[in-house]
């Protein structure tokens, strides 16, 4: 584990790691002994007593940030960035209906493996939101930013439908799988077509016949061979009803 020189002092410390912490699944105890070597023969020692200990794991994950939320009808999606430790387990999202919102179990409202979550069917009230990150060990975090979203007005709270609609996929940065949102105001055939920043044709969904309202239209991030999309930017156009709509997207592997 190491050495310590002798300098004739009364007593001696050394700071070792532990291979593991001590969790439910057991208490990780450690043996360590020290072993006094002299100067004039490696073969010359005197062993100390054996003891026994083990590590704790308490300390907390960083705070998620950036968090945002985006209602779209009934429908709430929260994103915030990663937090980058290797024990990470998952996250924990607190929602209330007034601001200064606290990780307590009545503010509890689900848990998520990934950096985005969609309160599905959340209240039309105005809402607020924050997000803590658990370690493997249960080490809560401190809470993120609040973010809210307002309460919901009209017809499931969107732009009305006079032209073609094309809102920003969400989560945007994405790793494995975004999603778009498509208003048409009649019914038409769509085609999302990825370009990658040098203008290739990298991939494209086609939708026939799609009826009038907000279509919802699920991508996997991967290119027209099945291959993921490199970390990087990129840009979809939305053709329908005659009209073409361009945006720009980010996948963050």
């Amino acid at each position: 584990m190491g050495t310590q020189d002798a300098i004739y002092l009364e007593a001696y410390s050394l700071t070792v790691p532990t291979g593991y912490d001590s969790s439910a699944a057991g208490p990780a105890t450690h043996d360590f002994q020290v072993i006094a070597h002299g100067y004039w023969s490696q073969y010359i020692n005197w062993p100390s007593n054996v003891v026994s200990g083990y590590s704790v794991d308490n300390f907390a994950p960083a705070a998620p940030l950036y968090l945002t939320a985006r209602r779209t009808g009934a429908d709430v999606h929260l994103q915030w960035n990663r937090v980058r430790v290797p024990d990470l387990r998952d996250y924990a999202v607190y929602r209330a209906t007034s601001s200064g919102v606290t990780p307590v179990p009545m503010n509890f409202m689900s848990r998520s493996t990934d950096s985005t979550l969609t309160d599905a069917g959340a209240p039309l009230t105005t809402l607020y939101y924050i997000v803590t990150a658990y370690d493997v060990h249960a080490n809560q975090s401190a809470p993120s930013n609040e973010a809210s979203v307002s309460a919901a007005t009209g017809v499931g709270n969107t732009p009305a439908l006079t032209e073609l609609t094309v809102l920003q996929n969400h989560p945007n940065p994405f790793t494995s799988a975004t999603e778009f949102q498509i208003g048409l105001p009649a019914p038409s055939d769509v085609e999302v077509a990825i370009y990658d920043v040098a203008g290739r044709r990298v991939a494209a969904i086609a939708r026939k016949q799609a009826g009038p309202g907000w279509q919802r239209i699920p991508f996997g991030g991967r290119d027209g061979a099945g291959r993921a999309l490199p970390s990087g930017v990129y840009f979809y156009r939305v053709t329908a009803n005659g009209a073409t709509v361009t945006r720009k997207m980010v996948v963050a592997r």
